[in-house]
């Protein structure tokens, strides 16, 4: 999920750090890790392709792809616990990599009853981000519903920095209506209820622990000693634990981007808008999940609700193979429209994305052989 200009960066700072200046990394051994299959970073393109290619490559770009190239040491692993629980379905993700059979999995389709696999540890995964916030939504509603009387959803409200005041009533409800897309990933609010799935999407304090797309369920909300919560007209303060090594465990994060929301109307011949980076804690409801953010996690209940988004810009042709792969065994996994034949053949991997694999696994078995013979 690195960036080309990311890995050139990190080139530029680690030859100053080391005052080696002529030496790649500042002779810093770099290990980089993944599933170069996978889908690329948002808003990039895969590492291993040539940006030359295209029209104006900027200089990180064409260094960092240098650099990528200049990796000879590979070590390709072929095994995976993820599927301990069914060697038989690894085999099929795995030859799906390259050229996904429909005879190995046209049998996921809706004909198997969901509530066969469907668990309070499901989730629901989709390409189609306006999908996944829709199916959170209508969780948090309905779970509100099932909680005891006087207990409520805790709404935690983004930080705006005051560029909502002097907006009319109708524009906030606009904006707090808007999805977490429009915001640099960032959600306006977040509701929150006790044992619901969360997932981590901001690695903000490595120190404590949590690892950017950790999937977990919320077990407890603790309050700043000091916080007042309203019943009625009256104001109650309810003391929480001000212990720092418990509290807070993920501080606010500021969105990538700063956004621009359009608004009506002018001023002075200007059309109004609105242009705000957002604070918010890194979290989301984790019941529906989009393939990006499922795309490294080992799932034990999944449930496809689409293979591919009717916005055909949303849509990346390893989508098909990420899905059947997270998943530990084929009891684990719901799709409720077929995986047809025609989406198995759009989902062929890209001929670069094939030319890259083949030259990796030659130099993996290069880096064996020297590594036995030596």
């Amino acid at each position: 999920m690195m960036k080309k200009f990311q890995l050139a960066q990190l080139d530029t700072r680690l030859r100053g750090a080391k005052i080696l200046p002529h030496v790649p990394f500042g002779g810093v051994h770099i290990v980089l890790a993944g599933d170069f299959l996978q889908l690329p970073p948002v808003g990039g393109e895969p590492i291993f392709k040539d940006p030359r290619t295209k029209p104006n490559p900027s200089v990180n770009e064409i260094a960092g792809y240098n650099l990528w190239r200049a990796f000879t040491t590979v070590v390709i692993q072929k095994e995976s616990i993820r599927f301990n629980k069914d060697p038989e379905w690894g085999l099929g993700c795995q030859q799906a990599r390259r050229v996904c059979s429909y005879n190995q999995f046209g049998v996921l389709t809706n004909e198997k009853e969901m509530n066969e696999t469907i668990s309070a540890g499901t989730t629901c995964v989709t390409p189609d981000n306006s999908t996944r916030v829709s199916i959170n939504n209508l969780f948090i509603s309905t779970a509100a519903k099932l909680l005891p009387n006087g207990d409520y959803p805790v709404r935690v409200v983004a930080n705006f920095k005051g560029k909502l005041s002097g907006l009319r009533s109708a524009e906030v409800q606009m904006i707090m209506a808007l999805p977490d897309t429009k915001f640099g990933r960032m959600a306006p609010y977040l509701d929150l209820i006790v044992g619901m799935p969360i997932q981590v999407t901001q690695n903000i304090r490595a120190a404590k622990m949590v690892a950017n797309g950790t999937v977990e369920h919320l077990e407890k909300i603790i309050y700043h000693r000091g916080t007042t919560f309203r019943s009625r007209s009256i104001g109650k303060p309810i003391l929480g634990c001000t212990n720092a090594d418990l509290f807070p465990l993920f501080f606010d994060s500021e969105a990538f981007n700063t956004s621009n929301v359009a608004l009506a109307g002018t001023v002075n011949g200007v059309p109004r808008s609105l242009s705000v980076k957002i604070q918010q804690f890194p979290l989301v409801c984790a019941v529906s999940s989009t393939v990006y953010k499922v795309q490294g996690e080992t799932l034990d209940s999944m449930v496809v609700t689409e293979w591919r988004s009717s916005c055909r810009m949303a849509n990346k042709r390893q989508q098909p193979y990420l899905l059947v792969s997270r998943v530990t065994s084929r009891v684990a996994f719901v799709a409720l429209s077929p995986l047809t034949s025609e989406i198995i053949t759009w989902a062929h991997p890209p001929r670069e994305a094939l030319v890259e694999e083949d030259r990796l696994d030659q130099l993996s078995s290069e880096t064996i052989q020297r590594l036995t013979s030596g």
